[in-house]
């Protein structure tokens, strides 16, 4: 148990350098997407864009810097908060939406609907909201769903090609969970013919979390059900 802990602390302490939500969960390939789409329509120039919002950190209490753009993926769980924080305080700002409930009285709704795959797994209806667009209430944007719709196809190709390339079959990675559960396939391994483990493949120093080494009948049973 013990070792166990010491394990878990040394894989905690080496990502504890602070990131944005979107370096967390929001491919890079799509936030640049968005970003030049916001260059183009939004007027920004080359005011320095901010991305403010990271695990544990404190949005009110950024230091934002002066004629700032605020681009960037918000926790869903305070958005209604960080709209009104921003909109009363004049810094302008793009962000990530809720793709059904993102209409607000103080900004306009960006409306995209576009299927976002994000870093974690989840695939989430995305739309965007902004004060910068005067006194528009809300707007299609077949432009910038096209651009992220490719992004996103893109960067699922990469993560496919890249997992085939770095694990054997007999490796199950959450990502692959998620990928299953996604599509509705049903899934599961018992003890008996798997176990967890810190690190799958020798010479991944950088392998992120943990994996389920499979028996050769469960490596089968994966194949079959993919």
């Amino acid at each position: 148990m013990g070792k166990k802990m010491q394990d878990y602390e040394e894989f905690v302490e080496k990502f504890k350098p602070k990131k944005t939500t979107d370096d967390c969960y929001t491919p890079p390939l799509v936030y640049e997407a968005v970003l030049e789409w916001a260059r183009m329509h939004l007027g920004i120039g080359d005011r320095p864009v901010v991305r403010p919002f990271w695990p544990g950190g404190d949005f009110e209490h950024y230091d934002y810097p002066e004629g700032c753009v605020v681009v960037d993926n918000p926790p869903f769980s305070i958005f209604s908060r960080i709209c009104d924080w921003y909109v009363g305080r004049g810094i302008d700002f793009l962000l990530f939406a809720p793709g059904l409930t993102g209409i607000r009285k103080n900004c306009t709704f960006v409306a995209c609907g576009v299927q976002v795959t994000y870093e974690n797994g989840a695939v989430v209806n995305t739309s965007f909201v902004t004060n910068m667009l005067g006194d528009l209430i809300c707007t299609t944007a077949p432009d910038l769903r096209k651009a992220v719709d490719a992004a996103d196809g893109l960067n699922r190709k990469q993560k496919k090609t890249l997992r085939k390339l770095s694990f054997p079959d007999c490796v199950l990675r959450v990502s692959t969970l998620l990928t299953m559960a996604n599509a509705g396939v049903e899934f599961s391994v018992g003890r008996a013919h798997g176990a967890v483990v810190g690190q799958a493949c020798e010479g991944k120093k950088r392998e992120f979390g943990r994996s389920v080494l499979l028996s050769d009948k469960a490596t089968a049973e994966r194949l079959a059900a993919e």
